[in-house]
Formats: structure tokens, C-alpha cells, sequence
């Protein structure tokens, strides 16, 4: 199944057909999916801060660039992207 179809059978959604067009879905987070995107968000955070610990602040800032520079994201407003660069 689709993901939306596995968060709705997980009870963390649930898909509503909108009185005025019952062609369309609307989707809705509930309060248990509220519940696991609060942990979630407290699992990245914590594995993200233990994977920069012992990083100085100047190296986060460069792991950061270069994270952005694989990834193809402009730095904004610092030069041109990765994209667009001559080489």
C-alpha cells in the first residue's frame, strides 16, 4: 500500500472526502500521529546533536557547506550554487 494508506491504517491520519467535492481527499494528522511526530522529532534532534558533539562550532559550519554542496542546495547568497558553477 501507499504510505498515506499505512499512516491511515496506523490510525496516525485519517482521510476525509470534502462535502462539496467527493472526488478530493483531504488529509488529516490525528492526535496519536500529533504523538509520534513529537517523538520523532525528539529522536532526530538527539541523534543529530550526538553525531555533531564533538564538532566546533567553525566545523559545523563547514559540515553544513559541504553537506549543501552534495546535495546541490545554494548556499544563499554566497556565490553561485553547485549547479551553475563554471568548472
Amino acid at each position: 500500500g501507499s504510505v498515506v494508506g499505512r499512516l491511515d491504517a496506523r490510525g496516525l491520519l485519517t482521510r476525509m472526502a470534502p462535502p462539496s467535492d467527493r472526488r478530493v481527499r483531504a488529509i488529516f494528522i490525528t492526535k496519536e500521529g500529533k504523538k509520534v511526530n513529537r517523538r520523532l522529532g525528539t529522536v532526530t534532534r538527539r541523534a543529530r546533536e550526538r553525531l555533531v558533539k564533538d564538532l566546533t562550532p567553525g566545523e559545523r559550519s563547514e559540515l553544513i557547506r559541504l553537506l549543501r554542496k552534495l546535495l546541490n542546495i545554494e548556499d544563499e547568497g554566497k556565490g553561485s550554487s553547485p549547479r551553475t558553477a563554471k568548472r
